[in-house]
């Protein structure tokens, strides 16, 4: 429970954007889809009727992963669908959650983005010829 909340926290105050900042995004969508797929699977055994439906029914912790992750990506293939709430609302939420999780995500990369700029050498650093005269052959 602590450890997307410790994760998002470190990430957030990171000034440069690295492999570990990489590795930490994917953690936590990895553990928000997991959690979510655990909220359904708990809902399946709590509620009196089957929560994918009665085609389908409660499913197993492989199908409530399918149906979380296809949920948070917003792909939705429909194969798997709750039958009421409040599974309904928390497929809601969690694709709420990971559209929002991909535009943070991607803002703080390219926020922290700097790109890599070469060593100048003296000559243009300075805007002057080698030979110490002004390009534009105006005085100093």
């Amino acid at each position: 429970m602590i450890a997307p909340f410790s994760i998002t926290r470190s990430l957030l105050f990171r000034r440069a954007v690295d492999l570990q900042t990489v590795l930490g995004a994917i953690d936590i969508y990895l553990l928000v889809g997991m959690l979510f797929a655990f909220i359904y699977r708990f809902l399946g055994v709590v509620q009196p009727s089957a929560f994918f439906g009665a085609a389908v029914g409660d499913g197993k912790i492989p199908q409530d992963l399918f149906f979380s992750f296809t949920t948070l990506t917003t792909t939705g293939y429909g194969n798997y669908v709750p039958a009421g709430n409040p599974g309904q609302s928390f497929a809601v939420a969690e694709m709420l959650i990971g559209q929002l999780f991909l535009v943070i995500a991607v803002a703080k990369v390219i926020n922290a983005y700097t790109p890599l700029r070469l060593p100048v050498s003296g000559s243009q650093q300075t805007g002057r010829n080698p030979d110490g005269e002004n390009p534009d052959g105006e005085g100093p």
